[in-house]
């Protein structure tokens, strides 16, 4: 049987940090789907989670640059974009 441990998590000692929500900017919406696409590809088992973890991780990288360096950004998350379509 599984816990449900979310309802202890208000006592806990540990407490989540809540991100604030991107602002709707064209890198924000190209992580989104970067997110979206990486969820479906594992969930459809199309991907491994190892893979889809790293990838994850290299799209969050692109957080920071939202409404700073926004073409630079883009350029990397369509890179990413392409390596999550042609990964395994």
């Amino acid at each position: 049987m599984a816990t449900d441990w979310s309802k202890y998590e208000a006592f806990s000692m540990v407490m989540k940090k809540k991100e604030a929500p991107l602002p709707d900017t064209q890198l924000a919406r190209a992580i989104a789907k970067a997110m979206a696409t990486i969820d479906a590809k594992e969930k459809a088992g199309k991907m491994k989670p190892a893979n889809a973890a790293a990838f994850r991780a290299r799209v969050n990288g692109l957080k920071p640059l939202v409404g700073k360096e926004e073409d630079a950004g883009l350029l990397q998350a369509a890179q990413i974009i392409g390596g999550i379509n042609r990964s395994l």
